[in-house]
């Protein structure tokens, strides 16, 4: 789903899914003043047998922002092995309030879910502008529930329950502005440097985390 391409018109998008597809399930691409009440996906249950883009390669490009499937090798963040949950790129006054993130299942196979394997990464944001901000986000099944400008958020330092469906959850995470001053905050972290450290996860990100209650994904 790509419901905002190119365009500033205030958009809202209430209790919305997008499931199974190819390269990803949103794209918001140079987009601008979208409030998003609830998304929720699921990547595709072959994948990785065939990888993405598979078996679509020979459209890759023909919508605007779409991946460039560069697939380095040792690349954990190209996407190459899964679709990509959500897409944010170029993008201002970004809210989602609440996003539930399923990965399921690698090549129709769930022993992954637990150990976080069945994909890479889910949400992929780069290069945004002001405003943007993710509210109760919920990953299931991913190394990293989001890469943010090259970096990796890992899901296990931000594991909320650790029975089956292990999942994990960020309250708030404000995604780094390519054109304004960025900071990391948690319940019990430290100042260091002019941006704040998470005494949980050891790792700096550009990455809000606040209390660790969330609603429950569904069980599969």
């Amino acid at each position: 789903m790509n419901p905002s391409a190119n365009t500033s018109m205030q958009k809202r998008l209430y209790g919305t899914a997008s499931e199974h597809a190819v390269f990803y399930q949103y794209n918001f691409h140079k987009a601008a003043n979208i409030f998003a009440g609830l998304l929720q996906t699921e990547s595709p249950y072959f994948q990785p047998s065939p990888a993405a883009p598979a078996p679509f390669a020979d459209v890759v490009g023909k919508f605007a922002g779409d991946p460039d499937y560069s697939c380095a090798a040792g690349n954990e963040f190209n996407g190459c092995n899964e679709s990509w949950a959500v897409i944010v790129r170029q993008s201002q006054n970004i809210i989602v309030a609440s996003t539930g993130l399923y990965s399921w299942f690698l090549s129709y196979g769930k022993s992954c879910i637990d150990g976080h394997t069945c994909q890479k990464a889910l949400l992929y944001l780069d290069s945004n502008r002001a405003n943007a901000r993710f509210q109760n986000l919920v990953t299931i099944g991913a190394k990293y529930m989001a890469v943010m400008d090259s970096k990796g958020i890992s899901a296990l330092a931000n594991l909320n329950v650790d029975k089956h469906p292990s999942w994990s959850q960020i309250s708030i995470l404000d995604v780094h502005s390519s054109t304004a001053c960025s900071s990391t905050r948690s319940s019990g972290s430290t100042q260091k440097s002019g941006r704040w450290t998470s005494r949980r996860s050891r790792v700096r990100l550009h990455v809000t985390l606040k209390s660790r209650h969330g609603l429950a994904p569904p069980a599969r």
